[in-house]
């Protein structure tokens, strides 16, 4: 996604340019084969308000006065970040796209279509405060839920997946798998 980061920031700051406005700066962590390439291209060709900050584990004392996870990747298939963002409470900015269509019922999950509805909601998001996620939202995060909606896909038919699925035939069925 970080391909992805540099162009709506881009927009974000041009848009900002434009209006007088000021833009909203993003720390970015992570890391991968062309980060000091992104690195350079967002630093010094695109003068972009992007800080790199390379890998750093979700735990980590520094991650806990984040309120904004920006996820801009369309190729996360499992975006696990993006569900540990709003486990942790935090706003999760990604945009619209079939692998982001699990978070579009939770409440601090901002969806974008273009870099001008991207630096409206970054903005949102960085002078808000997430909302308290509801009982709702935290079992739709449980493993439980997770569980339930792997077997779900796995099931054969419709009839089957009309069955509440017994211990037995998990087993049997995520071994085979």
């Amino acid at each position: 996604g970080f391909e992805e980061l540099l162009d709506r920031m881009e927009e974000h700051v041009h848009i900002c340019s434009l209006s007088g406005a000021q833009t909203v700066p993003v720390d970015v962590y992570g890391h991968g084969k062309e980060f000091d390439e992104i690195k350079n291209e967002a630093t010094h060709v695109r003068h972009l308000p992007l800080y790199f900050w390379g890998p750093k584990d979700h735990l980590s004392h520094d991650m806990v006065s984040y309120r904004v996870f920006v996820n801009p990747s369309t190729s996360d298939v499992v975006a696990t970040t993006s569900a540990e963002a709003l486990a942790m409470g935090k706003w999760l900015l990604v945009p619209k796209h079939p692998c982001n269509v699990f978070f579009e019922s939770f409440s601090n999950c901002l969806i974008y279509e273009n870099g001008e509805q991207f630096g409206d909601l970054l903005k949102h998001a960085a002078s808000n405060d997430p909302h308290p996620l509801s009982d709702e939202e935290l079992n739709k995060l449980s493993w439980p839920c997770a569980t339930d909606g792997f077997l779900f896909c796995c099931s054969d038919t419709n009839i089957e997946r009309g069955k509440k699925l017994g211990i037995t035939r998990v087993v049997n069925k995520t071994s085979w798998m």
